[in-house]
């Protein structure tokens, strides 16, 4: 990026190419099944109105879901393999470093592992290996900064309800309370008004 107008055009291209790569990656993931399956998996990317919104804009979302996708696929494939599910959290935490929930791709190798009870360690200890790998930079600053390897700016905006109650407290001491014990104490059960009340100063 050189700090110009021209940013917004080279952005865009960059979109559009994770869109491409989406459907190539859908491609490839869907061949291991067959011509048919490569077929089904690529047309579900290439004619997705999800991934043709997104590859207009500038955002992260579908070099994201490609990478997921290479997880999920690696996972799937793993079996009792160290190396397997060391790829597994390679592509877990390129995930998370292109989009801040990515990590949550780990609970695939905790599954795992629970129905592996022999090799349980293989799998965590692999898994872990491989996503600290490619991972560890910002692991590290954000627990030299935030404190917490998983830090993300937006984790709070989950208990939010909707943008108004964001506007409300996003500069109030609200913000530092949020979180699920917020969230709870605020919101009955079944209670989809988005209260008012649950913004309190």
């Amino acid at each position: 990026m050189s700090g110009t107008a021209g940013d917004f055009a080279v952005a865009k291209a960059l979109t559009l190419l994770t869109g491409m790569l989406l459907v190539g990656t859908a491609l490839l993931v869907g061949r291991r099944g067959g011509r048919d399956r490569a077929v089904l998996f690529g047309s579900w990317a290439a004619l997705s109105g999800t991934v043709a919104y997104y590859a207009h804009t500038i955002a992260p979302d579908l070099l994201f879901a490609a990478l997921y996708l290479l997880a999920v696929d690696a996972a799937a494939r793993g079996g009792d393999r160290p190396w397997a599910w060391a790829r597994f959290g390679a592509w877990a935490g390129l995930a998370w470093l292109a989009r801040g929930n990515g990590h949550f791709l780990l609970l695939a190798a905790a599954a795992a592992a629970w129905r592996l009870p022999g090799r349980r360690a293989v799998v965590l200890g692999s898994s872990a290996a491989g996503f600290a790998a490619v991972a560890w930079p910002l692991l590290w600053r954000n627990v030299r900064v935030w404190g917490e390897p998983f830090h993300q700016m937006g984790q709070k905006t989950v208990w939010l309800d909707d943008g108004e109650v964001f506007a409300r407290v996003m500069n109030s001491p609200v913000w530092e309370e949020l979180g699920a014990r917020w969230y709870f104490a605020n919101h009955a059960p079944g209670d989809d008004s988005r209260p008012a009340r649950a913004i309190t100063f």
